[in-house]
C-alpha cells in the first residue's frame, strides 16, 4: 500500500511538471518537449517488439510514416477532427503491421530483421513514387488542424495547446502499453524472448504471440506518426525511410531495452544531444555518432538499466520498488514461469511419450527443461536425489544403462523400490 502511494505521488508530480512546462520553460523547449513525447511513444512501441519479445525490426518507420500520411490526407481532404484522424492512423498502422508481420514472424533473428527492412523499403518506395496520392518527394503539406473533436473548442495552432494534447494522448497510450506489458500476455512475450523453444514445448503458439506483439507495436507507431504530421505541418517520405527506423532502435538501446521507461529516457537523451550538437557544428552527425557509440559501449544495459543496477549494488532495493520497471531479465522471469506452470498443470505440456512418439524425438527440448515443465515429478523428489535426465553428452549412449536412467527419472512411482525390484518390474 505504501509503495503504491509513493508511486502514485511520483507520477502526479511528474505529470504536474510536464503540464506546467509551457509556463516555466522557454518557448523553444516546448517544441523540443513535444518532439520528445512523440518520439518516446514511437520508441515505446518498438520496445514492445524488441525489448519484450526479442524481435529486431528495421522497418518500424513504415508504420510511423503510414500514420503520418493517413492523418495528413484526412486533414487536407476531409478536414476531420484530430482525434478521428489519429484513430484512423492507429488502425492503418495496425493493419499494415498485421500484413507485414504475417510474413515476418515466421523467421528469427537476422532473417526477421532483413525481411522487415525489405518491407519497410517497399513502403518507402510506394510513398515516394505514388505522386497522385502522396505527392511524391514533396510530401503532403498545407493542411491545418481545425478541431480536436469530442466537442472541445481548442486552438490547436497554438504550440502550447498542441503540446498538452500530445502529452495527454501520450500518457494514455503509455498507460495502455504498460498494462499490456504487465499482463499475462506481456509475461508470455518475455518468456518467448528468453527461451522460445521451451515456450513452444509448453503448447504456446509463439508465432501468434509474436504477430500480436508486432501488430500492437505497429498500431502505436502509427499513432505516433499521426501526432508527428500536424507537429511538422508536413508528411514526407523521410518519415517512412529506413534511417527513421534507426531512431527508435537507438532510443531503446540508450534508455534500456526491456525497461518500460527506457525508450522515453532514450528519446530525451537522443533529442537533446541532437539539438545541442546541431547548434555547435555542421558535422553534427559525426559527433552524435561518436557520442552514441561511446554511450552504447559503456552503458551495456542502457542508461536506465545501468543506473538501476548501480542503485541495487549500493543497497537501494527499496528505491527500485518505487519505479514502475519490469526488466526482461530477473524479476520478470518469475511471472513468466508462473504462466508456464499453469499451462503445464492444465495438461498443455506434453512429453514425447504423451504424444505416442519415441522419447528420443524430443531430446533437444528435454535437455533444457526444469521443474516448470515437470510439475508432476518435482514433488516426488526424484530430481533432488540426483537422478536427472542425462545431459547432451549422454543422449547418444545405447544399452540398458540409458533405458534405466530414462525410466528412473520419469517414473517417480518406482523411487521407493530397490534396484532388483525395479528390474523385475521392467
Amino acid at each position: 500500500m505504501r509503495l503504491d502511494l509513493l508511486r502514485g505521488m511520483g507520477l502526479i508530480v511528474l505529470l504536474a511538471l510536464l503540464t506546467a512546462l509551457p509556463w516555466i520553460a522557454p518557448f523553444f523547449y516546448l517544441f523540443i518537449a513535444t518532439q520528445i513525447l512523440i518520439l518516446g511513444l514511437f520508441a515505446a512501441s518498438f520496445n514492445l517488439i524488441f525489448g519484450y519479445t526479442g524481435m529486431l525490426s528495421f522497418g518500424h518507420a513504415a508504420f510511423f510514416g503510414t500514420g503520418a500520411y493517413a492523418t495528413a490526407m484526412l486533414l487536407q481532404s476531409l478536414q476531420w477532427p484530430l482525434l478521428a484522424c489519429l484513430l484512423i492512423s492507429f488502425l492503418a498502422g495496425t493493419v499494415l503491421a498485421l500484413i507485414i508481420g504475417y510474413f515476418c514472424v515466421r523467421l528469427d533473428e537476422v532473417y526477421f530483421a532483413m525481411l522487415t527492412l525489405a518491407f519497410g523499403m517497399m513502403v518507402y518506395a510506394i510513398v515516394h513514387q505514388w505522386r497522385s496520392v502522396t505527392n511524391g518527394s514533396d510530401g503532403i503539406s498545407g493542411f491545418s488542424v481545425r478541431s480536436l473533436g469530442l466537442g472541445l473548442n481548442l486552438s490547436l495552432g497554438d504550440p502550447s495547446v498542441y503540446y498538452h494534447v500530445v502529452l495527454a494522448i501520450t500518457v494514455v497510450a503509455a498507460l495502455v502499453l504498460y498494462r499490456i506489458c504487465g499482463s499475462s500476455f506481456g509475461l508470455i512475450l518475455r518468456a518467448i524472448r528468453q527461451n522460445p523453444e521451451r515456450v513452444t514445448f509448453c503448447g504456446v503458439n509463439i508465432r501468434l504471440y509474436r504477430l500480436a506483439a508486432f501488430t500492437i507495436g505497429g498500431g502505436f507507431a502509427g499513432l505516433a506518426g499521426g501526432l508527428m504530421a500536424p507537429f511538422l505541418q508536413i508528411a514526407s517520405p523521410d518519415l517512412a525511410h529506413w534511417t527513421m527506423s534507426a531512431e527508435p532502435i537507438l532510443m531503446t538501446i540508450l534508455g534500456g531495452s526491456g525497461y518500460f521507461l527506457g525508450p522515453f529516457l532514450g528519446s530525451v537523451i537522443f533529442v537533446l544531444l541532437e539539438t545541442w550538437i546541431t547548434s555547435l557544428t555542421e558535422a553534427w552527425m559525426l559527433y552524435l555518432g561518436i557520442i552514441l557509440a561511446l554511450m552504447v559501449m559503456f552503458f551495456r544495459r542502457g542508461v536506465l538499466g545501468t543506473l538501476l543496477s548501480s542503485v541495487s549494488r549500493w543497497g537501494g532495493e527499496e528505491f527500485l520498488l518505487l519505479l514502475p520497471e519490469t526488466p526482461v531479465e530477473g524479476v520478470a522471469r518469475q511471472g513468466s514461469l508462473q504462466i508456464l506452470r499453469r499451462r503445464a498443470g492444465s495438461g498443455e505440456c506434453r512429453s514425447g511419450r504423451a504424444h505416442g512418439g519415441n522419447p528420443g524425438d524430443h531430446r533437444s527440448q528435454r535437455r533444457g527443461q526444469d521443474d516448470v515443465l515437470q510439475p508432476a515429478f518435482r514433488a516426488h523428489g526424484a530430481f533432488e536425489r540426483g537422478h536427472r535426465i542425462r545431459g547432451p553428452g549422454h543422449h547418444g549412449r545405447a544399452g540398458a544403462s540409458h533405458q534405466q536412467t530414462w525410466d528412473f527419472a520419469l517414473v517417480p512411482d518406482q523411487q521407493h523400490l530397490s534396484r532388483d525390484e525395479r528390474t523385475r518390474k521392467r
